[in-house]
Formats: structure tokens, sequence, C-alpha cells
């Protein structure tokens, strides 16, 4: 079960999340219909698209027209039902596999749909949120499939905020694909996103993109000269594995060992060890400089530092740094370089998080202490990565759902979200939707992570951050 914990953060995001009344006061947006539809959306006769009829409850007419609209399933004349996911942490500290979760989630969540809508909402329209908690773990606990079914069979929300991360990331397709529903969050992939039916957008970049600008950027910064690179990968993450190995090699790198972390999410620890004695003396023997840890950080980290195998470690994502569970320490990772956009405590003090998102939340909510990122301590409830996922997807939302216009449909919301361009999110320098972009974070540099010893990290920058709108 420990093994799950390495994935919980994935968010994308974290990749991470925001949205607020940022969104609603963005004068690049303006409340136009969008035209046309793309591959992703469902046809308007679909039940998923729920076209309502002609009754006064769900129509409405444009600005310059008499035509009844078209309205998405959850959208009337005056609201926006959407549903909203988080991680069950109660779950997770009960099994041991985080000492702290990110706070009340669901009040966050409220606050900042409230937020939006006391500043006018979308298009003049108030959004109606329903939050639905999940296990990471599928089959335990509040499972995730069922999460989805609740919220678009029995709510029919018109959209998903947040989505699954970790083992139970594999139910985003129940959202998108088998459910047609607009998604912000989850975690993409190549082969999810060509099954999606409907407009799917997470704030960090995809695997793919993470990798590409990961190893441009180590190699513009010489990273790669001279060393005696080892790919180690999870089980599950073998074409990532690939994608690393071809970028790699692409730049001329020295790859001397390639191995693979058997262990299946869920495996204890005993058991993924006892495969990294293996691993560990694969590495020594081939003489490895660097380990680039394709998923499995936490494990990476731990055996690492009990093989003592003197490597660095590259983590392909950052999220697994800063979860790294409970098998090892934060100070453990001391060193691992990766690549993100804005580090935690750069986030939270970006003009628009500080002013948008955490200002109104602390207002809202007097009895609250809001902590910084470099005010962490073990133990102490993470609620600035709730705030930052909550705000940022929301926000995402209410961008493009404004482009879209008042005839919010699952057509017109997919054609404003390759239509929008660059975007104005809370927590963010460069940001950018457009046709064929899904992932919108355009701000990419190294970092290297620090924590001292018995508290929590962050990362540190190691470049400055490059701009990677297309």
């Amino acid at each position: 079960m420990k093994h799950s914990k390495l994935l919980l953060a994935v968010v994308a995001a974290l990749a991470l999340i925001l949205a607020s009344c940022s969104s609603t006061d963005d004068e690049s947006i303006v409340g136009t219909t969008a035209a046309g539809g793309t591959d992703n959306t469902n046809d308007t006769s679909d039940s998923n698209d729920s076209t309502p009829d002609t009754g006064d409850d769900n129509t409405g007419t444009t600005a310059s027209s008499d035509v009844p609209l078209e309205l998405g399933r959850g959208v009337t004349a005056d609201t926006i039902k959407l549903g909203a996911t988080y991680l069950d942490f109660d779950f997770l500290k009960d099994s041991g596999l985080s000492e702290q979760g990110w706070g009340d989630q669901e009040l966050i969540w409220n606050t900042v749909a409230d937020n939006l809508n006391n500043n006018g909402g979308i298009n003049g329209r108030t959004v109606e949120l329903v939050t639905r908690a999940y296990s990471p773990v599928n089959g335990v606990g509040l499972s995730a499939d069922a999460q989805c079914l609740e919220l678009i069979e029995d709510e029919e929300v018109f959209a998903v905020l947040g989505g699954f991360v970790g083992p139970a990331e594999t139910s985003n397709e129940c959202i998108v694909s088998t459910n047609a529903t607009p998604l912000i969050g989850g975690n993409q992939t190549p082969e999810r996103l060509e099954a999606a039916e409907a407009t799917w957008l997470q704030f960090g970049g995809n695997r793919s993109t993470r990798l590409n600008i990961m190893v441009d950027l180590l190699d513009s910064e010489g990273f790669l000269e001279g060393k005696r690179i080892a790919i180690v990968a999870a089980l599950a993450s073998q074409d990532a594995s690939d994608l690393v190995k071809e970028l790699l090699e692409a730049k001329g790198a020295n790859i001397v060992y390639e191995g693979v972390n058997t262990s299946e999410p869920g495996a204890d620890i005993a058991a993924e060890d006892a495969l990294w004695d293996v691993l560990g003396e694969q590495i020594r023997v081939n003489e490895a400089d660097a380990v680039i840890a394709v998923a499995g950080t936490t494990s990476a980290v731990r055996n690492v530092n009990r093989l003592d195998l003197g490597t660095e470690i590259w983590a392909t994502d950052s999220n697994e740094v800063t979860s790294l569970g409970s098998s090892v320490e934060a100070s453990d990772a001391n060193g691992v370089i990766s690549v993100v956009g804005l580090t935690d405590q750069e986030t939270w003090e970006e003009e628009g998080m500080a002013n948008d998102c955490v200002a109104p939340i602390a207002e809202a909510n007097p009895g609250i202490e809001l902590l910084a990122p470099n005010e962490m301590e073990p133990g102490i409830e993470q609620t600035f990565r709730q705030i930052f996922q909550a705000c940022r997807d929301l926000a995402i939302f209410a961008q493009v759902a404004e482009l879209a216009g008042d005839n919010l449909n699952n057509e017109t919301f997919a054609q404003a979200a390759e239509d929008i361009g660059d975007m104005d999110l809370p927590g963010s320098v460069f940001a950018s939707s457009s046709a064929g972009k899904t992932d919108l974070n355009d701000a990419y540099r190294l970092v290297e992570w620090e924590a001292p010893e018995g508290g929590e990290g962050d990362f540190l920058p190691l470049t400055e951050l490059t701009d990677n709108t297309p």
C-alpha cells in the first residue's frame, strides 16, 4: 500500500491547481460565443451533451439573437453545476501513507467557488459546486470510479475539476471518455488524451512535455556532460522510460544501465528494497554517476541512500519529491534535481495567487491559519496545496467558459479552449491553451530539493525560468 503514496500528488496536476475571482477580471476574456466543434467533443445530439428543450429553466437567448441556446448538461440560464474531487487524506493518514493532509479541502473548494460567484460568476452565471472525496487506491475506500459516476450520472455536472491522481488516475477515463465530460486536472497521458471524448485541460505539463523540457535543460546547463547515467523506471512507466532514453540519446548522453522496478503500486517496502538490491548492484557495477528516476522517486531516494550508491538523482516527476511519503525523510531527498515552474513559495507569493486566492480565503475563514510553504513543519496540514489546486483549476475553467459565451456546451467549451491562447492564471507566469495543447503551464526551470534535518523542504531554483509557450 505504501508505494501508492508515490503517485498521490500527480496534478497536475500539481501539478497543482488554481482559480477564483481573478478569472472574471481578465479583460482579454470576452463573453462571446465560440463557434464550431472538435474531435474531442460529443455531438450535441448525444445524451451526455444534454441539449435542453425550450423550457424556461434551461434555455435563453444571445444578446443578438432570439434563437434558443443549446446548453450543456448542468448548465441553466443562471447556473453552471460543476463537480470537484479531492484526495481522501483521512484514509491516507490512517493508512500511514501521509503524516498530514491538505487541510479542509471541501471548505477550500467551496470558498473559491463562493469568491468567484461574489465577483460576478461566469458570464453572469453562478457556479454550483458538488464535491467528492476519493481514495487514491482503486478498490479501497471511496472508489474514484463510483465518485465519477455519482457526479456525472446522479449530480449531472457539466465538468469535473481536480480529477483523479495516483493509482486512481485511470478513473479519469470515466470522466472524459466513458461519459464525455470536460475535465480540468487529473493526469494526462497520450493514450488517455486520444481516447477523450470531451475537453481535458491540466495546468502542469503532461509527462511528454516535462520530459522534453527536463532533458533539454539538463543538456543546455551541462548536467549531461561526462555523466554515466542509469535509467530506473517504475513498472507502469515504460513508455515514459522509452521516451527518456530516446531524448537522452539524441543529446549524446552516456546511458550505462536501464532497470525496471517491477514492484506493483502497493507493494511493501521490504519487497521493493529487495528489488533495489539488484538494481543498486547494477548501478554500482556500471559506475553510474546519476540515476534518472522515471516514477518511483521515493523508492529511488530511499535505496540510493540505503545502498550508499553516491549517485545524483534526477526525478522526472517533481510532485513525487514533494510527496515522498513516510518511508523517507524530506532531507533524504536533498540534492534531487527535477523540473518545475514556480516553486511552492514563489507560487504563494505570486500577485494573482496572493491577492485573488489566498487573501479571499483568509478573509472568508478567519479561524483557519494559512501558512506559507516556507513555514511548513512535519505534521502541519499543507492547506496551501489545496488552495493552489482549487484556485488554479477553477480559474482555468472560468476563463475558458467565459470565452465560450452564453451558449455553454461541450462544443463551445472545446472551441474556446483551442482559441483562448495566453492565459492569466493565479500562481503562474506563462500559460496558454491552443489546438493540440492541453497542458497549460509554459514556465519551467531546473530545481534542486533542499530540506532541513527533520523538517519540510522545497525546491530551490538552479536555472532561470524559460518561456516554452508555442
